[in-house]
Order: structure tokens, then sequence, then C-alpha cells
């Protein structure tokens, strides 16, 4: 079973939970999904709740997951919705790295990316 996400406009953000198992390709495909559906709502605050996959990802994964969100939301091919966008991910170890490898990766690449424990965080930073 791959990753599966829904997609839902919640007041000034746009709420994606994804469920599943881990795959950077997966992962992938969601995201370049993730960004039709922020376009189609001119979203500019997403958060990604993660809390409902499993698996254990690389160190490469997390590497690779930060330079496909940087590339497409700081690429050429770029929209303007993405110009601004913040984008939080809630997730739980071993999803989430504790060393923040994608947002790291991410942020050096001018991308607005945070990756916490708790959607109170995720959304207080969302708001910030």
């Amino acid at each position: 079973m791959g990753l599966e996400f829904t997609y839902e406009m919640k007041g000034r953000y746009l709420s994606i939970v994804a469920s599943g198992v881990f795959s950077i390709d997966d992962a992938r495909r969601g995201f370049h999904r993730a960004l039709e559906v922020i376009e189609g709502y001119q979203a500019t605050r997403v958060l990604v709740d993660c809390r409902q996959i499993t698996g254990s990802p690389s160190t490469m994964d997390y590497y690779d997951y930060g330079e496909l969100v940087a590339e497409a939301l700081t690429g050429p091919a770029r929209k303007e919705t993405s110009r601004n966008l913040k984008l939080a991910h809630v997730a739980q170890p071993p999803l989430l790295d504790e060393r923040r490898l994608s947002e790291t990766v991410a942020q050096n690449r001018g991308v607005m990316m945070k990756s916490v424990d708790n959607i109170e965080e995720a959304l207080a930073w969302l708001e910030s």
C-alpha cells in the first residue's frame, strides 16, 4: 500500500493528511499532486499531517524530499502561489528526523518549511 492523501481548506490554511507506508517515490508523486491542489485553492499556508505514515526513511530520503520541495517551490517552473508559501509538516519519529534534514535542505534553498511533532506548533508557525 502506498501513500494516500486527503485535502481540505480549513480557514486560512490547506490541510493535507497523508497515510500509508512511506516511499520516496510516493512522497514525490504526492507532493506534485499537492502542488496542484495548493494552486487550485491559491493557498499560502499548508499543514501536512504525516502522523499516519509508517516506515523509516533513510538519510538520503530526507535529503531527497527537502531537495524535491525546494526545486518545486523555487525552481524555474514555480507558480505564483509558491512564492509566499509556508509549509509545515507534522510527524512522529522515525518519520520525523530529529536532525530535520528535509527542513534544513529546503530552507537552505529558500523555502519556508518547518517540521515539528505536534499540530499546535505547526499552526502557530503557519500563522506567524
